[in-house]
């Protein structure tokens, strides 16, 4: 069997730039239900176990940082995450 590449897991975060003073960046591994955020002026965090609606919810919300807080922060466990070099989010470590 044959070693999973790092770009090959990071190659299932579907990632979208989106218009926000807040937020930069909105990830998401659909597989791993993983959803990542890269806040302005900082780095990148990954909110666990978040449904594919959830993160849809997001996207469309006028407001990212409004829906951000208040839907997404206070009930979704969280890490921060390092990116690589192309700033593509590395997975959180397993608990």
């Amino acid at each position: 069997m044959e070693a999973t590449k790092p770009a090959e897991i990071q190659s299932t975060v579907e990632i979208v730039e989106v218009a926000s003073t807040n937020i930069a960046r909105i990830g998401y591994d659909a597989a791993k239900q993983l959803l990542f955020v890269k806040f302005v002026g900082s780095g990148w965090y990954a909110y666990r176990d978040v449904p594919a609606d959830k993160h849809k919810e997001f996207l469309e919300s006028e407001s990212k940082g409004k829906h951000f807080h208040a839907k997404i922060r206070p009930n979704y466990l969280f890490a921060k995450v390092l990116a690589d070099e192309n700033d593509v989010p590395n997975a959180p470590p397993e608990e």
